[in-house]
């Protein structure tokens, strides 16, 4: 542990990108090490046992790390990360037959990383970029999470699908697919196009996250961070053409592309509001015998007491035709409510079959 960065040590004097000298050799690391701002270029660290070292703002450029092990701490049931790297950055690094235990990646980037026969136990990947990260050979991950990815979630798992093992405690958190970018106009029609494809890029990728879940028959103990069926659809409604997106949103907003039955309860509710209110503009009658509910845009009501009880009976009236069984007592009035009355009985009868078939599929699944 060093108290200034003056007297850190640069671990190469090569300054080239892709260096062709023989890389320099370390064997041992001494436990309970912090190193801070640290460049290490060209370094292979082999075969030895890394026992909670920290490494905080350091790059790792064309090394190699093989046949290591990171300390294995338990506390109860969670896992205690001891070690890690903080942020830092890695480039052209491969991890080789390495165990990889209670260590975190926290706020960095990983850019054409190669995990070859690697274990990833109880570890955190934490606001991290992931860029060209290649999964290869017998692989596990248990326990570990990925927490926010950050720019860029693109991640390869290259093989049979029987080599990659993933426990039911790994979690991928949900993240957004929206980005804004202060451009020009020229540049914003290119982006559009770029966009999409990445989209297209993080729903492959999600995909195959979803088979190797799948193959390792693990049920999803975490709904909202293990479905990654839902957030491939998200990925892919963005990747679509105009129209064919706008279609991907009702479907997401309504049904969760049919995992979340409650969205499609509660768009039921937001529809009966708004029919309701529709009614009390086009006119209707509680009942044979009452006279016309209606009002309009520049006219005056009597009291608050009178409009509330109106809108409770709009409210009554909407929701029986909403659910489509009808009351045999409010009707229409005029053609205009007709055809609103026309409109909400269909598109009833769409989302209560749409929230019925979701339900089923969510509870018996």
């Amino acid at each position: 542990m060093f108290s200034s960065k003056e007297f850190n040590h640069k671990f190469s004097n090569s300054k080239s990108f892709f260096p062709k000298e023989p890389p320099t050799r370390i064997t041992k690391i001494a436990p309970h090490t912090y190193y801070e701002g640290i460049e290490f270029n060209n370094i292979l660290f082999e075969s030895f046992k890394l026992e909670q070292i920290c490494f905080h703002n350091c790059s790792f450029r064309n090394c190699s790390f093989k046949n290591i092990r990171f300390k294995k701490d338990f506390v109860g049931f969670a896992p205690n990360y001891i070690q890690g790297f903080s942020s830092c950055d890695f480039f052209n690094v491969n991890f080789e037959n390495c165990d990889i235990n209670n260590t975190f990646f926290s706020i960095g980037n990983l850019n054409h990383i190669h995990f070859i026969n690697t274990n990833l136990c109880n570890s955190l990947f934490h606001r991290i970029s992931f860029n060209k990260v290649v999964f290869s050979g017998i692989s596990t991950l248990n326990n570990t999470s990925f927490y926010f990815p950050s720019k860029s979630f693109d991640v390869s798992f290259i093989g049979a699908v029987e080599q990659f093992h993933v426990d039911a405690k790994c979690v991928v958190t949900a993240f957004s697919y929206d980005d804004k970018t202060n451009i020009t106009l020229e540049e914003w029609f290119k982006y559009k196009i770029w966009k999409s494809v990445k989209h297209k890029e993080v729903a492959n990728t999600l995909f195959t996250f979803e088979q190797i879940w799948t193959a390792n028959h693990i049920r999803e103990e975490h709904n909202n961070y293990a479905n990654f069926y839902y957030q491939r659809k998200k990925a892919e409604t963005r990747s679509l053409a105009k129209w064919s997106r706008f279609t991907g949103y009702i479907s997401e907003f309504t049904i969760g592309y049919g995992k979340k039955p409650f969205r499609a309860f509660g768009s039921l509710g937001v529809l009966i509001l708004i029919f309701s209110l529709i009614y009390l503009f086009t006119g209707f009658s509680p009942t044979t015998d009452s006279p016309e509910i209606r009002y309009y845009i520049t006219g005056c009501f009597d009291s608050l007491t009178t409009l509330f009880t109106d809108y409770l009976q709009s409210l009554y009236y909407s929701f029986f035709t909403m659910i489509s069984v009808g009351q045999g007592s409010a009707s229409p009035s005029t053609p205009l409510t007709q055809i609103a009355m026309s409109v909400e009985l269909l598109l009833g009868a769409i989302l209560v079959t749409l929230f019925t078939g979701t339900l089923f599929r969510k509870y018996t699944k």
